[in-house]
């Protein structure tokens, strides 16, 4: 298990660092954001990426496009706005925050499952596709060209 990025409650982080100890051979834990040539190299090698944001974030995640982009699905936290992406597109599993036999349960259910893995790796292609930056212009000019009727 590869584990990146800040984790800025210092309590969240002890708890992961008590954790690792027992899994050192098993975890690997870089406390800093990834260099854009180690991210790419990280999704490569991912099977999912979790997304086990907490109720105060209820934003977009960039970690969640990246992880589409690379037909990569995710494991993230029922709420919010990613929440309701991962459900609405099918791209991931969910789980409550907090939860941590649900957040279980998804892994498994992810790593004895290939059918359903390889199912949302097909999602991510698709999601990956609808909110690319041609789509995106596609839609813009469409709103100018519909403007002038």
């Amino acid at each position: 298990i590869l584990i990146s990025g800040k984790i800025e409650n210092e309590y969240e982080e002890k708890l992961l660092l008590d954790i690792i100890k027992n899994y050192e051979k098993r975890i690997i834990y870089i406390p800093d954001y990834l260099s854009e040539q180690d991210i790419v190299y990280s999704y490569a090698a991912a099977d999912v990426i979790l997304l086990p944001y907490s109720f105060d974030f209820s934003f977009s995640s960039g970690v969640l496009a990246r992880a589409c982009a690379a037909g990569v699905p995710v494991i993230a936290s029922s709420h919010g706005l990613v929440g309701e992406r991962v459900k609405r597109y099918k791209i991931g599993l969910v789980f409550e925050y907090e939860d941590v036999k649900k957040l279980l349960e998804c892994i498994n259910k992810l790593i004895n499952n290939k059918k359903l893995l390889e199912e949302l790796q097909h999602n991510c292609s698709i999601y990956k596709q609808i909110t690319s930056l041609t789509q995106f212009k596609s839609k813009v000019k469409n709103i100018f060209i519909d403007d002038k009727e």
